[in-house]
């Protein structure tokens, strides 16, 4: 399944924990922002 015989390319990690990063970072600014509106 899907085995070609080549290589998976290093930039393909490396977009993917970038997304990561930028979905965590986006996900505690709304929470911060939910947060401090309790307060």
């Amino acid at each position: 399944n899907g085995d070609h015989g080549l290589p998976v390319p290093n930039y393909t990690d490396e977009n993917v924990s970038a997304k990561v990063v930028k979905l965590i970072q986006s996900y505690t600014g709304v929470v911060n922002k939910m947060v401090w509106r309790k307060f």
